[in-house]
């Protein structure tokens, strides 16, 4: 919670930013899941992060604990400025089609819901296209939910 809080006070205010982004790349990476979970949640107050501190959140995508990944996930929906690189990019459908594997709905709906999100912001068309097909595959999910999430 610490973490959220200095994350919403820094704002957008650059050296700010640079500062909990250190602080929030150590939780990012740590051993301890409740403090993975904070440092991912802390991220979706940040506006700008940089390329160093997006990749670990790439990796939180993937987080054995569920609801960290979810976390994760909901950074990502809710923090559309961040830029992705075409890699980045891959790594990101890796984890999203991971997710949609899952048998927890709410991974899934997180999943689906980043994705929908932020497929138009894909840097190729053949992205686009491969982010389209893993959202048509959402929406024959079980859950009505995670339909829901991948088409609205």
């Amino acid at each position: 919670m610490a973490l959220v809080a200095v994350a919403t006070f820094s704002g957008s205010e650059a050296s700010r930013v640079r500062r909990i982004s250190d602080v929030l790349f150590e939780g990012f990476v740590h051993p301890n899941v409740a403090v993975r979970k904070g440092a991912y949640s802390a991220a979706r107050r940040l506006p700008g992060l940089s390329a160093e501190h997006i990749l670990p959140m790439l990796m939180g995508l993937r987080d054995p604990d569920p609801s960290a990944a979810v976390s994760a996930f909901a950074a990502f929906a809710e923090r559309k400025e961040w830029t992705l690189t075409r890699p980045m990019w891959k790594l990101f459908l890796l984890a999203v089609r991971l997710a949609g594997q899952s048998t927890e709905t709410k991974l899934r709906w997180h999943a689906a819901y980043a994705l929908r999100e932020l497929w138009k912001n894909a840097p190729t068309t053949g992205i686009r296209t491969e982010a389209q097909q893993i959202l048509d595959e959402f929406g024959k999910d079980v859950a009505f939910s995670v339909r829901q999430a991948a088409t609205n």
